[in-house]
C-alpha cells in the first residue's frame, strides 16, 4: 500500500543537512510515516522548506525544489504557497497513492485538501491539536483525531462535522527506554521533569509558582528540571527565570535547554516523574515517553491528554487550575509509593508499532 503523508513542517535545516524539527507535532508525524514505511510504502511531502527527493529512514521524501526556490520569506510566501500547490497537484496526477494523510493545519494543508477533493483522491485530515482551522468547514471531511477528548471537542465546536467521519487513533512513541541518565542529576533529590517547548500554552511559569508554595523542607528534597526549546513567537524564558529568582529557587529549579532526540532517553530516565502543566495538549508525547520508564505524571484533569491517561496508578489529575492545587499534586507525587512495573505495563499500548497498524488498517478501510 502506498500512503502519502502531507505536512507543512517536518524537517529543519542544519549544518549537516536535515533533521526532524524539535517539536511534538513534527516528531509524531515523522514517526507515523517512518513506522508505516516499515510495513508499507511511505511517502512524505512537506512545504516549509525547499527539499530534493531523498530517502529518510523508511520514508521516501518527495521534493519540491523545482517549484520553490531559495528561502521562504514574508515577501514571497504567496508565491511559495502557489508553487507548492502546483507541485502537489502534479504529484497526485503523476503518481498513484492509495491514501493521503494530510497532517497539521494552515494554508498549505488547506490547499492540499482542496486539491485532493478536486482530483477525487482519497484522503483524511489528521488533527494533532484542535485549533480554529478553515479545514473543518470542508464538506464531508474525514478526520483522524490523535486523542479521544479531541473528537468530543471537535463534534461540539464544529456541528457541520459528522460523527461517522471522525476516527480516533491514539498517539504512541518508540520503545527506546534507557537506564542512562544525564550527569546533572542532583543526589538525594527527587526530580520532576517538565519537557515541553517554552510557550504560554505549556504553562511552565505556573509550575514554578506552585513549587514555591511547598514547605522549605520538602523543597530541599525536590528539583524541577525544565527541558525544551523557547518559542520564537512567544518568548517566556526571561519571565520564567525572573520567577525562579524572585522565589529564590535557583538551587531547586533548572533549565537545561533543548536536547537532541537521541539524548532524551537520558533525560527521562534521570527523572522520577513528569509535570505537564499545559492548558491544552493533543495526546502528549512527553507523557507517553515518561510512562515507558515506569514514572508517573502530573497534569490538569481537563487537559486533553488526561481523557486517555487517567489511571490514578500512573497519573495525578489536578482538578483546579490554581497554584495551590498544583502544589498539592507535587506533594502527592513526592509522597506516594508508585508501582514502576505497573506503569511500564500500562504504557505498552502506546507503541509506534500499534499506531502504524492502526493507520494502515484505517487507510485500507477508507481507500
Amino acid at each position: 500500500m502506498r500512503i502519502l503523508t502531507v505536512a507543512w513542517s517536518i524537517f529543519s535545516k542544519t549544518d549537516f543537512g536535515f533533521e526532524i524539527a524539535r517539536n511534538g507535532g513534527a516528531i509524531m508525524i515523522s514517526d507515523i510515516a517512518e513506522y508505516i514505511g516499515r510495513k508499507e510504502e511511505a511517502y512524505l511531502f512537506q512545504g516549509a522548506i525547499s527539499l530534493n527527493d531523498m530517502q529518510y529512514g523508511h520514508i521516501e521524501v518527495l521534493g519540491n525544489s523545482e517549484y520553490v526556490l531559495g528561502e521562504r520569506t514574508k515577501d514571497n510566501i504567496d508565491v511559495w504557497q502557489r508553487s507548492l500547490s502546483k507541485c502537489f497537484e502534479e504529484l497526485l496526477i503523476n503518481n498513484s497513492f492509495d491514501y493521503i494523510l494530510i497532517q497539521g493545519g494552515g494554508e498549505f494543508c488547506f490547499n492540499c485538501v482542496n486539491i485532493c477533493r478536486r482530483l477525487k483522491r482519497p484522503f483524511s485530515f489528521v488533527c494533532h491539536l484542535l485549533n480554529k482551522d478553515g479545514i473543518f468547514l470542508v464538506d464531508d471531511l474525514k478526520v483522524i483525531m490523535v486523542g479521544s477528548k479531541m473528537k468530543e471537542d471537535l463534534l461540539s465546536k464544529c456541528p457541520n462535522i459528522e460523527e461517522k467521519n471522525v476516527s480516533v487513533i491514539l498517539n504512541g512513541v518508540p520503545r527506546n527506554a534507557s537506564d542512562e541518565f544525564l550527569d546533572r542529576k542532583k543526589k538525594n533529590k527527587k526530580t520532576l521533569l517538565c519537557s515541553a517547548s517554552l510557550q504560554p500554552r505549556k504553562n511552565q511559569i505556573q509550575l514554578v509558582r506552585a513549587f514555591s508554595l511547598l514547605p522549605e523542607k520538602l523543597k530541599r528534597n525536590i528539583e524541577i528540571v525544565f527541558c525544551g526549546k523557547e518559542s520564537v513567537k512567544y518568548p517566556i524564558l526571561k519571565k520564567m527565570k525572573e520567577e525562579i529568582k524572585k522565589n529564590k529557587l535557583d538551587d531547586n529549579v533548572t533549565y537545561i535547554g533543548t536536547k537532541p532526540r537521541h539524548d532524551m532517553p537520558k533525560v527521562y530516565s534521570g527523572a522520577d516523574g513528569l509535570a505537564l502543566p499545559s492548558l491544552h495538549e493533543g495526546l502528549s508525547l512527553a507523557v507517553l515517553e515518561m510512562l515507558q520508564y515506569g514514572k508517573p505524571v502530573i497534569m490538569f484533569a481537563d487537559n486533553e491528554t488526561a481523557y486517555d491517561i487517567n489511571d490514578s496508578k500512573v497519573a495525578i489529575l489536578v482538578k483546579e487550575h490554581t497554584d495551590q492545587a498544583l502544589a498539592r499534586a507535587i506533594v502527592e507525587w513526592y509522597e506516594k509509593d508508585w508501582d514502576e512495573d505497573y506503569i511500564k505495563s500500562y504504557s505498552e499500548y502506546y507503541t509506534m508499532e500499534r499506531v502504524a497498524d492502526d493507520y494502515i488498517s484505517y487507510c485500507r478501510k477508507m481507500s
